[in-house]
């Protein structure tokens, strides 16, 4: 017989957010218990499982090979053959002509080929680019676009065949990789080459060498790297300067040329760079040329 009086005590005590607690289940638990089969009732009433744990097989999915994460190699101790990257004074100052004149991000590739179990860079040359403050990149078919301007060279076909460095600046920033860094690698082992060499710079005078060794299967972060050869003279690196300037003016996008006196490297005093014929000065570490 229906009893408005009790009724009306039952929701008073339904809104009680005592009488909730201590006799309805958790928030988990309903969800899984509206969904129980009378075999998982049978077998709640035949097991104790302590609050808030859910039954096997409700909510858990099965178990399976992660296949969109990439398996990761850790390597405990440096290999004996280490490979180390063997920078030409032609490719440094080049470079640092580069880097010094724009504090954009700035690209460029270069010619670099195996010596043993170590890697030479002989050369760089820009390439037609856009730039920002945070982004530069090459693309499969920007690559292909440069290739296709550098076979036009009177030495094209030694250049194509030896194009295994990829530099670039990152401006003031630090030189670790960004993703589109390290994306922009796989598009090299694409060309076919059997290894590439990245190389990220800043203006505060870091450099970052990476040795993608795809013939071996392996990558060298943070490569050591030294100084080969003899540096320009003082007559050559000024008609360098002004060459890599008037150069970037026509290939680099957003960058201006402004008048500005040469300026000349300072290198670190552990490397011993000098300019032939150059008397050189220490201070604060490193060898300045004396003479502007």
């Amino acid at each position: 017989m229906h009893n408005p009086k009790q009724e009306k005590d039952f929701n008073t005590a339904l809104k009680s957010h005592k009488w909730r607690k201590n006799h309805m289940p958790e928030p988990d638990m309903m969800g899984a218990e509206a969904n129980e089969t009378e075999a998982t009732t049978d077998a709640k009433k035949s097991s104790t499982v302590p609050r808030g744990w859910n039954y096997a097989g409700q909510q858990a999915k099965p178990f399976q090979i992660h296949a969109h994460f990439p398996t990761e190699v850790e390597v405990l101790r440096l290999p004996a053959d280490m490979p180390k990257v063997l920078l030409s004074q032609l490719a440094l100052h080049k470079i640092f002509v580069i880097v010094g004149a724009i504090e954009l991000e700035v690209g460029w590739l270069g010619i670099a080929r195996r010596e043993g179990k170590d890697f030479v860079i002989d050369d760089v040359f820009l390439f037609e680019q856009d730039v920002s403050f945070g982004h530069t990149e090459l693309t499969t078919d920007s690559m292909s676009n440069i290739m296709q301007e550098v076979l036009k060279r009177p030495d094209g076909e030694h250049v194509f065949n030896n194009t295994r460095f990829w530099g670039h600046s990152h401006g003031s920033g630090g030189t670790d990789p960004s993703q589109q860094d390290n994306r922009t690698m796989s598009i090299f082992k694409n060309f076919g080459a059997d290894f590439f060499i990245r190389g990220i710079f800043n203006r505060t005078g870091d450099i970052n060498f990476s040795i993608y060794d795809f013939k071996r299967g392996m990558a060298f972060h943070r490569a050591p790297w030294k100084l080969e050869g003899k540096a320009p003279t003082k007559p050559a690196y000024e008609k360098m300067f002004y060459q890599l300037r008037q150069e970037m003016a026509e290939k680099v996008i957003h960058y201006t040329p402004a008048h500005a006196a040469i300026v000349y490297p300072a290198v670190s005093v552990g490397i011993l760079s000098r300019f032939v014929g150059l008397k050189t000065r220490a201070g604060n570490g490193t060898h300045n040329i004396a003479k502007r």
